[in-house]
């Protein structure tokens, strides 16, 4: 696995000749809260690169719940394998992001 800001282009041309198996398609940490939006639009492109590139595609979506909704939204659309939350404030945050993620899915 690989991580990749999804805003970033140049990064993910390298992510893609890695050999990695799969990228981490990031929209918290590595992203600048001013490009948050620019990375979920860029989400079906990096998507559809990885898959070409024969990776599998995971998408990291930010804690804050306002953020991971419109993350979650995106990375559905986008046909994310996985999303990880990697700081989860407890059993009950994973119960709503599951319940954000299902609807979307149902979509």
């Amino acid at each position: 696995l690989l991580y990749v800001p999804a805003h970033d282009a140049r990064r993910l041309e390298d992510a893609l000749r890695s050999g990695a198996h799969a990228a981490i398609l990031d929209l918290e940490d590595f992203v600048p809260h001013p490009r948050k939006a620019q990375a979920r639009q860029e989400l079906p492109r990096a998507a559809a690169a990885c898959r070409a590139a024969g990776m599998g595609v995971a998408v990291r979506i930010n804690r804050r719940m306002d953020l991971a909704a419109a993350d979650i939204e995106h990375a559905v659309a986008a046909g994310a394998d996985a999303i990880m939350v990697t700081k989860a404030m407890g059993a009950q945050h994973l119960m709503l992001v599951d319940e954000l993620v299902g609807a979307w899915e149902r979509r």
